[in-house]
């Protein structure tokens, strides 16, 4: 038995012995010159100094904000806010943000100006920007007051739909007074 442990031992230094003796020399490191013979020999011609050519500068990527698309009617675009939409926004929110409160409820206006992006007024995607137009300035247009009035009994019938009686006769109302 100590006979069998001997020859595996003896196996083992061996084994090792010739793993070592098997690695590779590490490679020799390249000869290097003197610093002052090598810039004699990488000397260039005489030039006549000459002005950096200028680097074109990128400007920094800014999101140039959309022109409002046509919409239905004649909706005044002056003053609009532009108005990056984050998570949890709602157009409810909005409007009584930048409206008022009291005003909570023409939030079809920020849909009218915006139907190309926001097709229901209850879904509006983070990181869209989209137009808050002037309340007051589509109030007192004719044509703007006029498409507005469309739109609010349009939503106000989408809520009744829904099962929302509360909200579609508070738009309801808002719009038979326009």
């Amino acid at each position: 038995m100590i006979k069998n442990i001997n020859v595996v031992i003896i196996f083992f230094c061996a084994f090792i012995i010739a793993g070592c003796a098997a690695a590779p020399a590490p490679a020799p490191a390249p000869a290097q010159q003197a610093p002052d013979t090598f810039f004699a020999q990488q000397q260039a011609p005489e030039q006549t100094p000459r002005e950096p050519e200028p680097v074109p500068q990128q400007p920094d990527p800014v999101p140039v904000p959309r022109q409002p698309d046509p919409v239905r009617g004649e909706l005044v675009m002056t003053n609009a806010v532009i108005h990056a939409v984050v998570w949890m926004d709602t157009l409810a929110e909005l409007s009584s943000r930048s409206y008022g409160i009291e005003n909570l409820y023409y939030f079809p206006l920020i849909r009218l100006a915006n139907a190309n992006v926001i097709s229901d007024p209850d879904l509006i995607i983070s990181g869209t920007s989209i137009y808050i137009p002037n309340l007051q300035a589509n109030l007192d247009n004719s044509g703007a007051r006029a498409s507005l009035k469309a739109e609010m009994f349009s939503t106000a019938e989408l809520y009744e739909r829904r099962s929302m009686p509360r909200t579609a006769a508070e738009i309801r109302n808002l719009a038979d007074k326009l």
